[in-house]
């Protein structure tokens, strides 16, 4: 199972991303300082799912526009009127050059949406927002299980990819998206 072996070979890359999230997201103590890090999320994101849309997946995964998150980010941003803001992107991202490595370059992005749950939560209890700042971290409601479950049974599923190629590019999303984040944390200091 692909599923299965990605979560393994990308547990290092993986953790490592998402403590220095943590870190990121601990740090949050006002309107401002959420914004800040929607505009980072948007800012790997955006560029990332344009290059992600230049591959033909949608006779594998079917639902392929309803997972994309760049314009919900943008949406929390509106509501948050967090100030003016430039809108900074990623431009050294992960090389998507077709469906393997689109696949692993949305595994991290489908992935995050078990996590954004928590991080909604977390979010709600340190600051008074209300929930229309939070669709990006709420991507699919309750039924973010079942969207986890499907993307899954896509990887699980579907035999012409090559599962080097896939862990590989959710290895390099990974790190990519890490580094863009630690960029941003050296800037601010």
């Amino acid at each position: 199972m692909l599923s299965a072996l990605l979560k393994d070979q990308t547990r290092q890359p993986h953790q490592s991303l998402e403590k220095l999230l943590i870190g990121r997201l601990k740090d949050i103590r006002s309107k401002a300082d959420y914004g800040s890090v929607l505009r980072l999320f948007y800012g790997f994101i955006a560029p990332l799912e344009r290059k992600i849309s230049r591959i033909n997946i949608e006779s594998i995964l079917s639902d392929c526009f309803e997972r994309r998150k760049a314009l919900s980010l943008l949406n929390d941003m509106e509501v948050l009127q967090s100030g003016t803001y430039e809108l900074e992107q990623c431009y050294l991202l992960p090389d998507i050059r077709n469906t393997s490595d689109a696949l692993g370059a949305l595994y991290v992005l489908e992935g995050s949406t078990l996590g954004g749950q928590l991080i909604s939560k977390m979010i709600k209890g340190r600051l008074e927002v209300p929930d229309t700042t939070l669709t990006y971290f709420n991507s699919y409601g309750d039924n973010t299980p079942v969207m986890w479950s499907r993307f899954r049974q896509v990887l699980d599923n579907t035999p012409a990819v090559d599962h080097k190629e896939v862990i590989k590019s959710a290895t390099d999303t990974f790190e990519t998206f890490k580094n863009w984040i630690a960029r941003h944390e050296q800037k601010e200091l």
